[in-house]
């Protein structure tokens, strides 16, 4: 029986947004909720908020290279204790490629593909954008004509224009960086919820319970 739905905008280049993702597809508290991504571009949304990157924030970027820490601890996150180099870096042609992905594959070969781009940048610390890293990382989820055409595909009209109809879309819905969750529960409602720190609020509004899972407990 489903327990609602959430769509998680998402952008490979963000730690955070890799915490959302990971905790929704693999957490069993989420287990009967419906889970939809959506690959969009978070500079691009940062601009038409008018934000800037925390990192350029004193005091802050110092919090946040702590915080990121402590919650890969407490959910057990697969993820490298030093930031990618360089850090931050282009996620256009991957956002791009997962665009493509999201229209020209079944639907679990996008979460599949966003298993490895992720792990690409967080756990083994590579440049994600370049053509050929992309390439290596999807070598796992397809074959070789298929990634072939996920390289071609990324470069096409269908996905560039995607990746700002996304963006614009995940702006409408009221995000302001990742991960954004839009759940609906089983009345109906939906409520848009932002940040790793209010998973826990999401559950309360599907109205599923927390369990005894350490990492959800931190959620108060």
């Amino acid at each position: 029986m489903s327990q609602g739905r959430i769509t998680l905008y998402v952008d490979v280049g963000s730690p955070f947004g890799y915490m959302g993702y990971l905790i929704t597809r693999n957490h069993p508290a989420f287990k009967g909720v419906e889970c939809t991504y959506i690959p969009m571009f978070l500079g691009g949304l940062m601009k038409q908020c008018g934000t800037q990157s925390p990192l350029t924030i004193k005091n802050k970027s110092e919090w946040i290279a702590l915080e990121r820490l402590r919650w890969v601890q407490i959910f057990d996150i697969p993820m490298a204790t030093e930031t990618p180099d360089p850090f931050p870096q282009s996620t256009v042609n991957t956002q791009r490629a997962l665009c493509y992905i999201a229209t020209a594959f079944p639907a679990p070969k996008l979460a599949e593909a966003m298993d490895v781009l992720y792990d690409t940048l967080w756990v083994q610390r590579k440049t994600v954008g370049k053509p050929d890293v992309i390439a290596e990382a999807l070598r796992s989820v397809f074959t070789q004509d298929e990634v072939k055409s996920v390289l071609e595909g990324m470069k096409g009209d269908a996905a560039t224009k995607a990746l700002p109809e996304n963006t614009n879309k995940a702006f409408e819905d009221g995000a302001f960086g990742v991960p954004c969750f839009v759940a609906t529960n089983v009345k109906g409602e939906t409520q848009g919820f932002w940040g790793v720190y209010h998973i826990g609020q999401v559950l309360h509004f599907l109205g599923i319970e927390r369990g005894e899972s350490n990492g959800l407990k931190a959620l108060l």
